[in-house]
């Protein structure tokens, strides 16, 4: 699978009759705070091409598609025609937290993708649903993590960071205190994976 990180995330959206009859494209559309492919398209570095009345065509990156709660840059009558990708190649995963494994909403909804030169991140993409009314990537979190050497202490630093960037409500699915800390966890579990991997299967203390 070209995309085998997303396709396994999609076993655990909605039921198979969903996953059936679903698109991206209407996931993206709807601008759900808590859709579980947005954080995925704020990691990739989406561009989504949309087509006007008029027959005009246009480019909005995800970063400056999701304007608020539920709302979105399409115009009256503009309709999603493509999302392009970037970093297929690069290490990225999701991580989704439920009440139950299948078929539930997300609480959290994290996606991270890594580039590593010699002992850095040199790009760091941290996207996640669930934790502010639209999707959002953590902007401070991806600079401090290309700052310096890729090191479990950096990696501290940085879920510390995280959990102050986002701003989550509690309700039915989990408190806010509940998503913060999720926060924080996913991160740490995505690093202290990607470093594992560079060094071979183990972190180091």
């Amino acid at each position: 699978t070209v995309w085998s990180q997303f396709a396994s995330l999609l076993t655990r959206i909605g039921s198979p009759q969903i996953r059936n009859r679903g698109t991206l494209g209407g996931n993206l559309g709807t601008a759900s705070p808590i859709g579980d492919g947005l954080p995925v398209l704020l990691a990739m570095d989406a561009v989504i091409t949309t087509l006007l009345p008029n027959g005009d065509t246009r480019s909005t990156a995800m970063s400056e598609f999701i304007k608020g709660y539920r709302q979105t840059a399409l115009q009256s009558g503009e309709v999603i025609t493509s999302i392009q990708l970037e970093g297929i190649g690069d290490p990225h995963d999701y991580r989704k937290v439920t009440k139950r494994y299948e078929d539930d909403i997300s609480a959290v909804c994290g996606a991270f993708r890594w580039r590593v030169e010699g002992d850095r991140l040199v790009l760091a993409r941290v996207a996640y649903g669930g934790v502010a009314e639209r999707p959002l990537r953590l902007l401070d979190t991806e600079s401090l993590l290309t700052s310096r050497a890729f090191t479990p202490n950096l990696i501290e630093e940085a879920v510390e960071l995280a959990s102050s960037e986002v701003s989550p409500l509690s309700d039915v699915r989990a408190s806010a205190r509940y998503r913060r800390h999720l926060v924080g966890v996913l991160l740490q579990d995505s690093l202290e994976a990607q470093i594992a991997s560079m060094r071979g299967g183990e972190v180091s203390p």
